[in-house]
């Protein structure tokens, strides 16, 4: 009876930890002294994942599944009847267990007379809410990912450094719930991006002593010595996180268009009225991650130049300016996913990334 009445979620002391199974295949081929290409496939299947499941569930039955708002059944299952778990019906408990008695007459779950239909429609009505964080009598959540890299690399020789990489990641997860869901369900996943470029770069200018130009005299002492390097990122942006609203259409049209932060996506087919938003003990018919809508993706390039000027043998200045964001581009926030605010489906801000950002040093070495 210590929890009876409350809302709580536990962990079963029984839980299975996850398992993962992860394979790898990588081939690697040296072009002359300084050159290597790789491919490599990667795949992974994860079992017994950590979610939470709501036990204390109304039944498929009671919800309504359609696409256009239904009051009548908000209204029945929130109207309110009489209360069997009302403290009156347990006075024989003031004398028989006084302890219990008290402790149920101090939760207000107790002290109603009334209470909502559905919460005696509940599965275990008496709890007012239950939670298992680890369900060990159901399936627990899944993961599949496989992926594909492709590497190239050469070395340094010759002045010059280059790695480059290509990723590309199709993962699912099973770790989403409609209340009344025995099983999770398989969605996409937001844990990766699907593709994405990374190169650095490392390249000695060709002017001064022992390079092809400006060999000697003052514009040698100038111009060289100087060393340029660069890191690009880029990756498309994480999946938008619809809720449960109401569209009618298709929803591979959604963002099958061009974007502006004015016009992120295709707002047409969504019920904006908010008197016509789902109603309570609604299913979400709609999904919540769709492969083509994503928020704005990750194009960033950093760069810097430097040049050492050996004083004497222990002894060296080193002067370095590093461009943080050299493109100065921004990165926004996801737009507004909201059908009844003013801004939906528009861009309203960026991230906290850093826009172009010009560091200047002078280090002395010794």
């Amino acid at each position: 009876m210590a929890k009876t009445g409350t809302a709580w979620t536990f962990l079963d002391p029984n839980f299975k930890r996850a398992r993962e199974q992860r394979w790898h295949v990588d081939l690697q081929r040296q072009f002359g002294a300084n050159m290597m290409v790789s491919v490599a496939y990667s795949g992974e299947y994860t079992t017994n994942l950590r979610i939470t499941r709501r036990l204390a569930v109304l039944p498929q039955q009671y919800w309504a599944t359609g696409t256009t708002r239904n009051n009548t059944v908000a209204s029945n299952l929130n109207s309110n009847v009489t209360n069997p778990f009302y403290i009156g019906n347990f006075a024989s408990l003031q004398t028989s267990d006084p302890l219990t008695y008290q402790a149920l007459a101090s939760r207000s779950f107790f002290t109603s007379q009334t209470i909502r239909k559905y919460q005696l429609l509940d599965a275990f009505p008496q709890m007012n809410g239950l939670g298992n964080a680890l369900n060990e009598t159901g399936p627990y959540g899944e993961n599949k990912a496989h992926s594909l890299e492709l590497i190239f690399q050469r070395r340094f020789a010759q002045v010059l450094t280059i790695h480059g990489n290509f990723t590309a990641l199709h993962e699912r997860d099973r770790d989403f719930y409609n209340q009344f869901d025995a099983s999770p369900r398989w969605e996409l996943s937001n844990n990766g991006a699907p593709y994405r470029v990374a190169a650095t770069g490392i390249y000695e200018l060709p002017f001064g002593k022992g390079k092809p130009l400006v060999r000697s005299g003052i514009p040698a002492a100038i111009a060289g010595g100087w060393q340029i390097a660069s890191a690009f990122e880029w990756q498309p942006g994480p999946l938008l996180q619809w809720g449960n609203v109401s569209y009618n259409g298709s929803p591979n049209q959604i963002c099958s268009g061009s974007r502006t932060l004015d016009h992120w996506f295709n707002t047409s087919g969504f019920v904006t009225d908010p008197a016509q938003q789902p109603a309570a003990f609604q299913a979400q018919v709609f999904p919540t991650l769709i492969g083509s809508c994503r928020a704005d993706g990750l194009n960033r390039l950093d760069a810097n130049l430097q040049r050492t000027f050996r004083i004497k043998e222990n002894l060296s200045f080193q002067l370095r300016m590093d461009a943080l964001n050299l493109q100065n581009r921004s990165q926004f926030n996801p737009p507004d996913l909201n059908p009844v605010n003013s801004t939906f489906g528009k861009v309203t801000n960026n991230t906290t990334s850093t826009m172009r950002f010009l560091l200047f040093q002078g280090r002395i070495r010794f």
